[in-house]
């Protein structure tokens, strides 16, 4: 829930302190040689005259000006409430609480923005004192600037705040009852009890049943005493935030898709009593939001109002309306400023929606719509190549923008302008992180799933889509996700898809480091680059889920090789591998989150070794290659491994 600011032609404030303990809403500094005055009664004053002395609590009451300053000193266990009542223009309170030198200092200032001496009435202002044990307090709508419940299910929320108490046991808690005491309108309360074991808050739904004024009362109805109720007064509204549909007012909107799904997020972006999450929305950069937005009314209500929303940094400035059917539509609705200039994330975009029902003299609270936005740097990129091996795949024609690649990229990239500096802090996602380089990358999906590289050695999601559906894939797809991510924000280049395998017998393959190759002691005498020899165990297929079974082998994993995305022993023996290459010239290995500043240096940082097909003859050798328990067997289909030194590697790029 956010902070906004409303105009208001009344406000009611709390600020408590008690024990050792404070509230701090609003901390200024105070000069030590402030003067200070006890506070020990009730005062009241107004801004009628330009008094500017300091308000002398004990000394009964005194007239100062609105933007003067009251300092009082009062018991740590004391409790001001400050009320606030402008005429035309809104009362805006500050209250700030202070420890200095061990005691508790109260500075409370009014201010005063309805026209100076210019006709505006004057504000009027109190301070009570109360000095007790254990309190309740209730606030409605905690966060908000107003205390409006609207007639709906769990429409308002109700804090109630228990203070000033000694903790005792679960078996004897604090018991406070809530209930409406009096009003024309009606609220109910999902619990109407609320359990403490000591000081500290909880949270309740507040439904609204009747439109009008509510008085709401929280009582200890245990066998605690010395409590003191707590009362908050609250309005139950007429109108009922239904559905928030986004659009774009200027610049560029883009669809976005769930996570391995290929149809787009539904529409209303936002939607009462939605149990999914509510769909995000994407923009360019400049880009100005509108939005179509439905209320409902309460039973009976007709003529025109006015509607209002207020988010961080955005306003749908006041328009009228006029009610139909018991609902009130608003089409085309722009919003004041448009996103930044740069890459963004609004995690979440809350926009709290409000109805008028007198022409703008007062305002009730119809809902909150609350939606990830995204802003991104440029159009997404297109492609120009079909898959090479899977003719269904199509062409790369669009980006398509998953939750994760869209949020992740935003969320990393947030403040950029540039494509290098999108680029660079993009790239972090894939990283290995350096404090703990064992444990391999940290990719997570929107939905907090950590991503892995080959946790599973039988993988076959080779996309960006298999990817983020399944959580687990091969170089291929950890290679999509890392260009779709670019290419969301309008980021590509020609050959950016590298595939590289053994340059001298390309259908054979290699193992990335660190398997165990002897420095000498091969069997196989035929040939010198690849003098040792490991025989496959294919009874239960090879590999299994996360190991390789020989029957009988010179080279082994240790398993303690290159970390990959969240997997610290990924898949090491392969017959090929797909990285990026991106305008910089760079190799970008996503799946180990490493990047090589040319394709020289690939070899000598992750290759161990080499190897090909072969066949032996155990008595050659006198060995039993394959596990049966003799070395009579003639033709022993076996891997012939060299090191590091037995093969190169070539490449070859495709546009992606």
């Amino acid at each position: 829930m956010k902070n906004h600011t409303m105009i208001q032609h009344w406000m009611l404030l709390t600020v408590a302190v008690f024990g050792i303990g404070a509230l701090l809403l609003c901390v200024s500094n105070i000069s030590a040689d402030e003067p200070i005055a006890p506070l020990n009664g009730t005062v009241s004053f107004q801004n009628a005259s330009a008094s500017n002395d300091t308000l002398k609590v004990n000394a009964g009451s005194k007239t100062i000006r609105a933007t003067q300053a009251m300092k009082i000193q009062g018991h740590p266990d004391s409790e001001i409430t400050v009320i606030g009542t402008a005429g035309s223009g809104p009362a805006v309170p500050v209250a700030n609480v202070i420890k200095r030198d061990g005691e508790s200092l109260y500075r409370v200032r009014g201010a005063y923005d309805g026209g100076g001496g210019g006709g505006g009435s004057p504000d009027s202002w109190h301070a009570n004192y109360n000095r007790g044990g254990g309190r309740i307090i209730l606030e409605v709508n905690p966060g908000y600037p107003t205390n409006t419940i609207p007639p709906t299910t769990n429409g308002g929320t109700l804090r109630v705040t228990l203070t000033n108490v000694p903790s005792v046991s679960q078996n004897t808690p604090y018991t406070v009852s809530l209930s409406q005491i009096s009003g024309n309108g009606a609220v109910a309360f999902p619990t109407n009890t609320v359990t403490f074991t000591g000081p500290g808050s909880r949270t309740v739904n507040l439904t609204g049943v009747t439109p009008g004024d509510v008085k709401i009362k929280g009582t200890c109805t245990s066998s605690h005493t010395g409590i003191a109720d707590g009362e908050v007064d609250a309005i139950v509204g007429r109108s009922i935030l239904e559905e928030v549909t986004f659009d774009v007012a200027s610049g560029t909107r883009h669809d976005m898709y769930p996570d391995g799904i290929d149809t787009i997020y539904p529409t209303p972006h936002w939607l009462k009593g939605r149990t999914a999450p509510q769909s995000p929305i994407c923009y360019e950069r400049n880009s100005k939001m509108k939005a179509t937005v439905k209320f409902s009314m309460v039973a009976g209500a007709s003529g025109s109002v006015k509607v209002y929303g207020v988010s961080s940094g955005f306003r749908f400035l006041s328009k009228d309306a006029t009610i139909s059917s018991g609902t009130v539509t608003v089409s085309n609705w722009e919003a004041n400023n448009a996103f930044p200039n740069t890459v963004d994330i609004l995690d979440p975009l809350d926009v709290t929606w409000y109805t008028s029902f007198d022409g703008g003299q007062s305002w009730e609270m119809a809902g909150e719509s609350s939606n990830q936005a995204y802003v991104i740097l440029g159009t997404p990129a297109t492609g120009a190549q079909p898959h090479p091996t899977d003719p269904t795949a199509g062409i790369f024609a669009k980006v398509k923008m998953y939750h994760t690649l869209v949020h992740v990229g935003c969320k990393n990239a947030k403040g950029q302008s540039t494509p290098n500096g999108t680029k660079d802090a993009i790239w972090k996602a894939f990283a290995t992180p350096p404090q703990n380089p064992l444990t391999g990358g940290d990719f997570r999906r929107v939905d907090g799933v950590r991503l892995t590289y080959y946790a599973n050695y039988k993988i076959g999601h080779v996309w960006t889509k298999g990817l983020l559906a399944n959580g687990d894939g091969q170089c291929g797809a950890w290679t999509m996700l890392f260009l779709d991510m670019l290419k969301a924000h309008g980021i590509s280049n020609t050959g950016n898809y590298i595939l590289f395998k053994p340059k001298d017998n390309p259908s054979h393959g290699f193992f990335v480091k660190n398997w165990t190759i002897p420095a000498a002691g091969g069997i196989n005498k035929n040939n010198a680059k690849y003098p040792f020899v490991n025989t496959q165990d294919t009874r239960n297929g090879w590999p299994l889920q996360n190991s390789y079974p020989w029957l009988y082998a010179q080279v082994t994993d240790p398993r303690t090789g290159i970390p990959g995305q969240g997997n610290a022993n990924p898949a090491s023996r392969f017959n090929n591998h797909q990285i990026a290459k991106l305008a910089d010239g760079k190799y970008y290995d996503p799946s180990y989150g490493i990047i090589y500043n040319n394709f020289a240096a690939i070899k000598g940082a992750a290759i161990e070794g080499f190897h090909i097909p072969g066949a032996l003859n155990e008595k050659d050798v006198n060995v039993d290659l394959n596990g049966d328990k003799n070395i009579t067997d003639v033709v022993v289909p076996c891997w012939f491994i060299g090191n590091a030194n037995a093969d190169n590697l070539e490449e070859s790029a495709s546009n992606r």
